[in-house]
């Protein structure tokens, strides 16, 4: 039986709350469901089940009133795997966010309260935004051949973002109903507030060993994907090995991630990328927040695609290859 994934993947303009899903047959579609294919294997891998496992144990331990596992680690293991499924069957819509206006912000789950079962929960209606002029910027690079290592650098940026969003964050909100911040104690050193923890950081230091973040290197064009590095448990950057971001566009993972050279102090370098935070008080990152609330119904009508998960495996080492959909 052939293997396939069903995506929604859309674009939303600077101004006005108007989406357009993008066509099967178009390069964006093919390249973020390549992304959202290899953030889905690392969230499946046995390292990214135990992760989300020790994310629930932490968070039933530290929020106040919480004691839905009682640090059973089988508890918690059995509140992971139905929403891992969940997942897979109604991955979120994803929105290419053209309203995202700083090139820092990579993405980013507002999280919504939802009603019923946990059984019930519909990621589909929660909603993953990419930057705009990032899957631009990755679209160009995988147009042009000499840039195809560019590219695969893209897709580990993107395939990243969406372990934290649709990892870390959208499992918070499918614990609480979307209602419950994560307690403070849940984050990564340097991120997160004293009254709300980063859980999406927090996800990352567990599996990847550290949180993810891009730098600008000096050499290249204003269009790179920045340089990969994980900051770790005492704020040191290490550069992420580019043979290792191969191998994950091959679905080979290593956990944690495999780095290169020595520790850099981050403050020395320009910053090209990072994560949401769950918490902010960046009255234009309120903003932005604010705005996709205005979109919710229109994604509700979109109907999205049913790729063979074969060729999104392709993509990676031949961005130009045509996936077979059927509409559902």
């Amino acid at each position: 039986m052939m293997d396939t994934r069903t995506f929604i993947i859309a674009a939303r303009p600077t101004q006005g709350s108007r989406i357009t899903e993008y066509p099967s047959d178009s390069i964006e579609f093919a390249h973020i469901a390549s992304a959202i294919s290899i953030a889905l294997a690392m969230l499946e891998s046995e390292q990214g089940t135990a992760a989300l496992r020790d994310l629930a144990l932490g968070y039933d331990d530290q929020r106040l009133g919480s004691c839905m596992f009682s640090k059973d680690a089988e508890a918690a293991y059995l509140f992971v795997r139905p929403f891992l499924q969940l997942l897979r069957l109604n991955f979120p819509i994803v929105v290419v966010d053209d309203t995202i206006h700083t090139q820092d912000c990579l993405g980013y789950h507002e999280r919504a309260v939802w009603t019923g079962s946990r059984e019930s929960f519909n990621p589909r209606a929660q909603g993953i935004h990419l930057n705009g002029s990032r899957v631009r910027d990755m679209t160009y690079a995988a147009q042009r051949p000499e840039q195809i290592h560019r590219f695969r650098m893209f897709q580990f940026l993107f395939a990243t973002t969406i372990v934290h969003e649709a990892g870390a964050h959208l499992f918070i909100t499918y614990m609480t109903n979307g209602r419950v911040n994560t307690p403070p104690q849940i984050t990564a050193p340097g991120f997160g507030t004293r009254l709300v923890g980063e859980s999406g950081r927090f996800y990352e230091l567990v599996l990847f060993g550290g949180t993810t973040e891009f730098y600008r290197d000096s050499q290249q064009d204003d269009r790179q994907a920045g340089v990969p590095h994980q900051i770790d448990a005492d704020e040191r950057a290490w550069r992420i090995s580019p043979v290792f971001i191969d191998a994950v566009c091959r679905y080979e993972f290593t956990f944690p991630f495999i780095r290169e050279g020595g520790a850099i102090d981050p403050s020395a370098m320009q910053s090209m990328g990072r994560n949401s935070d769950e918490h902010t008080t960046n009255p234009r990152d309120l903003a932005l927040l604010s705005q996709q609330r205005a979109v919710r119904p229109t994604l509700a009508q979109l109907r999205g695609h049913q790729v063979n998960f074969a060729q999104v495996k392709q993509v990676p080492f031949n961005p130009a290859t045509n996936l077979s959909v059927i509409v559902v």
